[in-house]
């Protein structure tokens, strides 16, 4: 799944509404069976090998593809991102928005046999807003957890958070067991990378570098799934092993595929691509800033920056077409937060360096005007767009030279 796709220094900032709206392309042996089938191993190719096994304090979008097989969140989401019950059974928001009564889900286990219950949402969300790196933003306005009861979760606000209805799911805050947390620092626990949870696969073994291996809840609470027996999650670093095993049956399932091989794959009768793009499972891709960085600190440099790059080529070239181009840091999809008005950098890069020039940034001997270091997240396409820029400043340097 693509994801945040390109980052100026360590600490983001500011953001740049350059996005690109992008697909998560899975790639799927076609099974012609109309309804699922009991029994069996699904192996699935991912680009990427976790750093943890739950998403709980470290939500890298490759710990959370696995985390929320093993561990759930209180809520679900459907393909309009409406909030559906998972753990949580029902919930009631206060009228002022400072409360919200969360009934769980009764006779549910974790793994280990305990029961699921109120203190285990207590401890999740609590830690999770001390230490998680989404969870201290998501959750900053949580004062406390309340416990009444066994099955009741009651979350108190000092003001108001609309947004925390959205963060609620299995991979954004999973619910895992306080009984092995114990007191020690959470971020050392054995859990971390040997999870036990309330889902419906059972983490069974993580063979670092190569593979892990999750294995089916016979003790579920949805009763009749999961419907396979064991997964076996490779880790294939290069996109185009991942579609030569896809092609040969090595995988049934790959993510991470290579763009540049969809069209191919798509013409396979035997596989079937989803492109599959909703209110949940989207993304936006974006260019952000360090405005720590006295260059950056100017918001004129970042209008400047912005119609000095080519969106359109890095969709239609980079993407494949794939992708869409945003004028939003949300994307179309959410078309309740979707807002365009506000961005009117098109590509012209006469118009770039003259805002440059009004920044303060004159060219200097060498044609150069200032250097910035240039950060992207792992993935073939975000490396491809990060050449393609550093490539293009390097192009225009050479031309402002020359002349």
């Amino acid at each position: 799944m693509l994801s945040s796709f390109l980052k100026k220094f360590k600490f983001s900032q500011r953001l740049l509404h350059l996005a690109l709206a992008a697909l998560p392309f899975t790639a799927v042996a076609q099974d012609k069976a109309p309804t699922p089938v009991d029994g069996g191993t699904l192996t699935y190719a991912v680009s990427q090998e976790p750093t943890s096994l739950v998403s709980f304090l470290d939500t890298k979008t490759d710990n959370r593809l696995i985390s929320a097989k093993v561990t759930e969140g209180l809520l679900r989401y459907d393909a309009k991102f409406n909030p559906q019950p998972l753990l949580a059974t029902s919930w009631q928001v206060s009228a002022d928005g400072l409360k919200y009564t969360v009934k769980l889900r009764p006779g549910v286990k974790f793994h280990d046999g305990h029961d699921f219950t109120a203190e285990d949402v207590r401890y999740s969300v609590l830690v999770q807003k001390k230490q998680g790196p989404r969870g201290r933003i998501t959750l900053a306005n949580v004062e406390r957890v309340d416990a009444p009861d066994p099955l009741t979760a009651v979350i108190v606000l000092a003001k108001p958070a609309p947004f925390l209805i959205k963060a609620l799911s299995s991979a954004e805050l999973p619910i895992v067991p306080a009984h092995r947390y114990s007191d020690g620092d959470p971020l050392s626990n054995p859990n971390i990378s040997a999870p036990v949870g309330t889902g419906p696969f059972i983490f069974e073994q993580w063979v670092r570098g190569s593979h892990l291996v999750l294995r089916k809840n016979p003790n579920y609470w949805r009763k009749g799934t999961p419907h396979i027996d064991r997964v076996i999650v490779k880790f294939v670093r290069d996109p185009a092993a991942i579609s030569t095993a896809i092609e040969t049956g090595e995988v049934d399932v790959a993510q991470g595929v290579s763009l540049a091989d969809l069209e191919r794959l798509s013409a396979n009768p035997k596989l079937k691509v989803d492109d599959g793009y909703d209110g949940f499972l989207n993304n936006a891709s974006f260019l952000e800033f360090n405005v720590e960085n006295p260059v950056l600190a100017n918001p004129t440099v970042h209008h400047a920056i912005a119609q000095a790059i080519d969106r359109n080529f890095i969709r239609n070239t980079i993407y494949y077409k794939r992708v869409e181009v945003v004028n939003s840091p949300i994307p179309r999809v959410l078309a309740d937060y979707y807002d365009d008005s506000t961005f009117r950098d098109s590509f012209d890069v006469a118009a770039a360096n003259r805002l440059l020039d009004e920044a303060g940034q004159p060219k200097q001997a060498n044609g150069q005007r200032f250097s910035l270091r240039l950060s992207y997240i792992p993935g073939a396409e975000f490396k491809r767009t990060a050449d393609y820029l550093r490539a293009r400043a390097g192009e225009h340097q050479g031309r402002d030279r020359r002349r």
